[in-house]
């Protein structure tokens, strides 16, 4: 990661491609069903966030707390088959702006089907799923959380 002004940091190739994606439920009050940009270290996750928080069109409706923001559009989550019948490929990525046909980012990794079928279940019964990052494994629950409620190609798997 390079060290940008301020305390800012520049996302490298090398930074994006050690993002890994997670299918899965977090255990708080209730059973929540979470897709979690998995990352190494702090200062790629703190980027991280930056960069998903100004490429979501939702809306944060608290001004303290979690950033939580709701109703976006412009991230989207899709499943595809994987590799083996044992895993599913997740991607995540912004749609691209009218007249662009690049994006800026997109996250590509693979996840057991047994995590999706858990992460199916839970989202069923909520209706909606929480975009998290992550790091080593562990969600930061109390760092930001897009709610989604459309996850593409979840029917194809």
């Amino acid at each position: 990661m390079s060290e940008n002004a301020g305390d800012s940091f520049l996302l490298t190739g090398e930074d994006l491609n050690n993002i890994g994606v997670e299918l899965g439920i977090v255990y708080t009050d209730i059973r929540t069903p979470v897709v979690m940009l998995d990352c190494p270290d702090r200062e790629t996750e703190s980027s991280l966030i930056r960069l998903l928080e100004a490429t979501q069109d939702g809306q944060r409706t608290f001004t303290h707390g979690v950033p939580t923001y709701f109703g976006d559009q412009r991230i989207q989550v899709t499943l595809s088959p994987g590799t083996s019948d044992d895993l599913i490929l997740v991607e995540l990525y912004p749609l691209a702006s009218p007249g662009h046909l690049t994006v800026p980012f997109i996250f590509r990794d693979l996840a057991s089907r047994e995590s999706l079928n858990t992460f199916r279940d839970i989202f069923a019964v909520a209706g909606h799923y929480h975009l998290i990052t992550g790091r080593l494994g562990k969600p930061s629950l109390k760092k930001m959380s897009l709610i989604k409620y459309a996850l593409g190609g979840l029917n194809r798997v």
